[in-house]
């Protein structure tokens, strides 16, 4: 948040194994709910700096770090394991501990929403929209419908 410059590269510089023994991307759990804990500090922060007026993080920069934040717990929350799209097949957040989830995420979506937020459209907007509400069993079927609606079109493309 304070860096005086950014560099970029025009390359990958990584190469993450998603299914390797001992990731935490193979297992459900409890541990996933720390990008929650994460955010909340980083989005603390900014909102503090953003309401002292200081000139470096703008509701710009508000904005941008709350669309990641929420991008990545739906993200979280949505994942199966892989080569499933079942509620039931799990993923990250495991079926008894969904509810708490998503009403956490929840919570961020309120309390960091910024002022003038516009919802993105598609399915996107949609699923921010029922975080926004509350509506959690709606979201819950939401995706595997729009999985199964991506694979039946033509060319499997939404």
């Amino acid at each position: 948040m304070d860096a005086k410059r950014l560099s970029v590269l025009n390359q990958i510089c990584y190469k993450y194994t998603k299914d390797r023994d001992g990731s935490a991307m193979t297992e459900a759990g409890t541990g996933h709910f720390s990008i929650l804990k994460s955010y909340e500090v980083v989005l603390d922060e900014i909102s503090e700096r953003v309401d002292r007026g200081d000139s470096a993080l703008t509701p710009a920069v508000r904005l941008a770090f709350f669309q990641r934040a929420i991008w990545h717990y739906t993200t979280v929350f949505d994942a199966c394991r892989p080569g499933t799209h079942s509620l039931r097949a799990g993923g990250f957040i495991a079926p008894a501990d969904r509810r708490r989830y998503f009403n956490e995420m929840r919570a961020h979506f309120i309390r960091y929403l910024p002022p003038d937020y516009h919802y993105p459209g598609g399915f996107r907007g949609i699923k921010y929209w029922l975080i926004k509400i509350k509506a959690y069993r709606a979201y819950s079927i939401l995706d595997p419908v729009n999985k199964l609606r991506v694979r039946a079109s033509p060319g499997g493309v939404s």
